[in-house]
């Protein structure tokens, strides 16, 4: 229900258009599983999060394989490279944060 929304969101990006479903479903549940454990909660509170699971599993992919590399060389040109969270993404995510052990059910 909220991964085939998801997942129709995130295949308008022109990126991912030629991607397979299934790949991408399986980003978007890993992107779900992160803003679960990150925001302390256990339930998905669906549409109001859409876009920033969506994002989140943009960063986790193009992070990908960057995950020990600190610099790259290009040519000539060398680039720093990073697989920290965005900044954007970090306030989004910390929005939603909630304190551990003080409700027993997610608030949304």
């Amino acid at each position: 229900m909220h991964t085939a929304r998801r997942l129709a969101k995130l295949k308008r990006r022109p990126t991912f258009v030629d991607k397979s479903d299934d790949w991408l479903t399986l980003c978007l549940e890993e992107a779900l599983g992160f803003f679960l454990d990150y925001t302390n909660r256990t339930i998905d509170p669906g549409e109001q999060v859409d876009t920033l699971i969506c994002e989140l599993a943009v960063w986790r992919i193009n992070s990908e394989g960057f995950e020990n590399m600190m610099k790259a060389k290009d040519g000539e040109l060398e680039r720093e490279l990073g697989t920290e969270m965005p900044p954007m993404i970090k306030s989004r995510l910390l929005n939603w944060r909630v304190m551990r052990g003080l409700y027993a059910t997610d608030t949304i």
